[in-house]
């Protein structure tokens, strides 16, 4: 395959990709609302929906970071397929691979841990008096 077959099987991925992300920033617009519904409401002392939102924002969180884990392995395979072929974009490419906002890299790691424990700190910190 040509280089520019690669690439263009790389974004007809990441069209695919892009979906799953906007379905899990609802998911996780959807677990900041449990959250605050806990934190707000009469319900704040109810073990059983506090550990149910939990297990939600966590699975989300999870597959929110799954998600951009294989964009950033797929990523890195087409590059190794575009290096292989020695393509004109080969070093482009695995700049942008090594770069720490990298898809899948330690920033996008670091924001999908943040987002979930904001909302573990919604649903077990202290209730405002």
């Amino acid at each position: 395959m040509s280089e520019y077959e690669y690439l263009n099987l790389f974004y007809i991925f990441l069209i695919s990709n892009a979906m799953y992300f906007v379905g899990f920033a609802i998911f996780t617009w959807l677990g900041f609302r449990f959250a605050n519904a806990i934190y707000q409401g009469d319900a704040g002392d109810n073990v059983v929906g506090k550990i149910f939102t939990t297990a939600y924002c966590v699975l989300v969180a999870a597959s929110f970071t799954n998600s951009g884990l294989i964009a950033g392995y797929v990523f890195e395979s087409y590059t190794a397929s575009i290096c292989a072929i020695e393509g004109a974009s080969c070093g482009r490419l695995e700049a942008s691979l090594a770069s720490p906002l990298a898809l899948g890299g330690p920033v996008a790691m670091a924001l999908s841990a943040v987002i979930v424990l904001f909302q573990l700190g919604l649903v077990w910190g202290p209730k405002k008096a």
